[in-house]
């Protein structure tokens, strides 16, 4: 995953009645606060002389951001497709963001979690659409709008945490990653022609056969075979799920309610 861009997450907010340079501050000594509990956060990758990456907790910090869009109002962010990647100040909101590195964190929703809402916890001083069911509209839609031939081989790229499905099981807060892509295959012809029920079994049963056995094996293959992710939809028919509704998001209060959206970047 060190190809990929890094994960960008972000909140927003409606203007509290704090000024905008107390708020700053309480900002960084809450980020500043909980890094000291994540020291992997607070380093740096590098990479040795036999080509291996790895974490050096250095406690070198994370950078902070502050932004002033004056002309920019919550209406603006709510309709198009404009994602604020830092702290941004608007006329009458505020966009929290976060970008993390997909290397570090990528699959650990507890952890990045914490790492967020424990910022907005230490500053403070709805529903979910079944994904199974998105997912499959999601495959249907592009099926039909990619006018391919019915015997068109479709596939679609799901990131599934590990950390469950080892047995034993990773503790739920152990910091390290554990996420894989899992490809579900199918014909355009069948994905037409059945509904989305099929769809949804079809992505579900794949992530289910996901076991202990095959997630080692993954991991063997990996250790004797590395590769980088690639990059791009190499066939032109391919799609890619990622993020969470496990992620709680929409928790986040950093003392002036919860957010109004939450946004993700354009990364690639």
């Amino acid at each position: 995953m060190l190809s990929v861009h890094y994960i960008q997450k972000g909140g927003l907010f409606t203007r509290p009645s704090t000024p905008i340079d107390s708020l700053i501050a309480l900002l960084k000594s809450g980020l500043s606060q909980t890094l000291s509990h994540f020291p992997p956060l607070a380093g740096r990758l590098r990479t040795d002389s036999d080509g291996y990456v790895y974490i050096t907790c250095n406690d070198e910090g994370a950078d902070f951001i502050h932004a002033t869009a004056s002309k920019l109002f919550i209406r603006d962010i709510l309709a198009p497709t404009h994602v604020p990647d830092c702290v941004t100040e608007l006329a009458d909101g505020v966009f929290i963001g976060c970008s993390v590195n997909h290397a570090v964190v990528d699959g650990l929703y507890p952890e990045l979690s914490v790492d967020f809402s424990g910022g907005a916890e230490i500053t403070k001083g709805r529903s979910q659409v079944p994904l199974r069911a998105s997912l499959a509209v999601r495959y249907d839609l592009r099926a039909r709008g990619s006018c391919r031939p019915p015997n068109r081989r479709r596939s679609e790229w799901q990131r599934i945490v590990c950390r469950h499905r080892l047995d034993p099981k990773l503790d739920p807060y152990y910091f390290g990653n554990a996420i894989q892509s899992v490809p579900t295959v199918a014909l355009a012809g069948d994905v037409l022609s059945r509904d989305l029920r099929w769809c949804a079994e079809q992505l579900s049963k794949n992530v289910m056969a996901n076991d202990n056995d095959m997630v080692r094996r993954f991991i063997v293959n990996c250790e004797s075979d590395p590769k980088c992710f690639q990059l791009g939809n190499f066939d032109g028919v391919s799609m890619t799920m990622g993020s969470s509704p496990r992620f709680p998001m929409y928790d986040n209060d950093f003392g002036w309610g919860r957010p109004l959206a939450v946004r993700s970047g354009r990364a690639n």
